[in-house]
């Protein structure tokens, strides 16, 4: 019986011993890194954000970050169709520089640990991105899709030394919201139509926010002159001030009426091109390839037609451009 005991006992006495030296092990494990009385602690292992830690991209994707023989473009083309900007992307020259766009904010994050990111709001107007951080500072850029996974980010109005002064360029798109499917801008006769008459829709906002800002800034030129007693050309002699606001006038007399020729320009062509458009998706089925091929080629050269500085006008003498200026703005009523 006695040996029967002993045998019994066995695996009890292995399993206790298993689980003391378990215990033991666990023990040494869990104090790696505490050090002794007095000694340094060990910096624990950096938590990884999830802004680093992108989930995996939708099949097929090809816009990872290891694609380093696909170099940014030295003139990237900033034409193209907008889109949904929502999800992470990552700057082609720089892949740790990363931006985030939620409903409605924007992260910015540099490098991996330590640097809490940039945080701020974001709206879209037409083709332009107004960012606004935290001390209440707008950045602007033009948004552009230059494929279905890129944008391109261009300046428009940026304050050097604010959170968000600092994006432009090419972003890539490194993952899509949950459940969000990769936007598509479509190929086809059809899509490549729509695209050349986007890209003049956007030279034709472009031009008409420039022209805006043009006749504000003669608005602004002929109050002056009424403040310095010219409300005619005849008032300009003898009165220096004035003179001197009439030869910017000028200058400026000619810009305005360079943009209005501009989009003059612009706006038949962008009727032309709805009108082949619109051909193109009523008789595509009826289209040979070689015709489909010959309105696309109209398209294009539609697009070139408008694209340049505004045209070069003669400038207008002072006499004439202070008498159109002061026409084009009341003086108070008497």
């Amino acid at each position: 019986m006695a040996g029967n005991k002993g045998w019994a006992e066995t695996p009890l006495r292995a399993i206790g011993f298993l689980s003391g030296l378990a215990v033991m092990c666990w023990g040494i494990w869990s104090c790696v890194g505490c050090g002794k009385n007095g000694d340094p602690q060990q910096p624990p292992a950096p938590q990884k954000s999830k802004f680093d830690l992108a989930p995996s991209p939708p099949p097929g994707w090809k816009g990872d970050l290891d694609r380093e023989a696909d170099p940014p473009q030295e003139n990237p083309d900033f034409t193209g169709l907008r889109g949904v900007v929502s999800g992470k992307w990552a700057n082609k020259t720089d892949p740790y520089h990363r931006l985030e766009f939620t409903a409605k904010s924007i992260e910015k994050r540099i490098g991996g640990y330590g640097r809490p990111p940039d945080v701020g709001r974001y709206e879209m107007k037409g083709d332009l991105l107004y960012i606004t951080d935290q001390e209440g500072r707008v950045n602007v850029y033009g948004l552009e899709f230059v494929s279905d996974g890129e944008i391109a980010l261009r300046p428009e109005k940026v304050k050097n030394g604010t959170d968000f002064n600092d994006l432009a360029g090419q972003w890539r798109r490194v993952s899509l919201p949950p459940g969000k499917q990769t936007p598509v801008l479509g190929t086809g006769p059809i899509a490549d139509a729509k695209r050349q008459v986007q890209k003049i829709e956007q030279k034709l906002a472009k031009n008409e926010s420039i022209l805006k800002s043009a006749l504000a800034d003669r608005d602004e030129l002929a109050a002056r002159l009424r403040a310095v007693g010219v409300n005619s050309p005849a008032d300009l002699k003898g009165n220096i001030r004035g003179q001197r606001l009439a030869e910017n006038l000028v200058k400026l007399a000619t810009e305005i009426e360079g943009l209005e020729r501009h989009l003059a320009v612009i706006d038949t062509e962008l009727l032309k091109a709805k009108s082949l458009v619109r051909r193109l998706e009523q008789e595509q089925a009826g289209l040979s390839d070689a015709e489909k091929q010959n309105l696309l080629q109209q398209l294009r050269e539609a697009e070139e037609r408008t694209n340049g500085a505004p045209l070069p006008t003669t400038p207008l003498d002072v006499d004439a451009a202070v008498e159109k200026a002061l026409k084009a703005v009341p003086g108070p009523k008497k």
